[in-house]
């Protein structure tokens, strides 16, 4: 299982290209999370690649997930 976080100024869907991306201000009004798994299914030995995507705003954190996020900030990939 592997997740990612950034900073997004923008609902769920966002139609931008790569090129006109740009990383948010760390003020943004949401935070985007994915979390992505890799299964292996029993009988076929198949592998399934599942994404699951979450936009919140920070607000709306519990109080362990703004701890973990005080914690483990989320940073810019360069």
């Amino acid at each position: 299982m592997r997740g990612t976080a950034s900073r997004s100024a923008a609902h769920l869907h966002d139609p931008r290209s790569e090129y006109e991306f740009a990383h948010a201000p760390a003020d943004a009004p949401y935070i985007r999370v994915e979390r992505q798994c890799l299964f292996r299914l029993s009988r076929t030995n198949a592998v399934i690649f599942s994404i699951h995507t979450q936009v919140v705003r920070p607000e709306s954190l519990t109080p362990d997930q703004a701890q973990a996020l005080a914690e483990h900030p989320i940073r810019q990939a360069d």
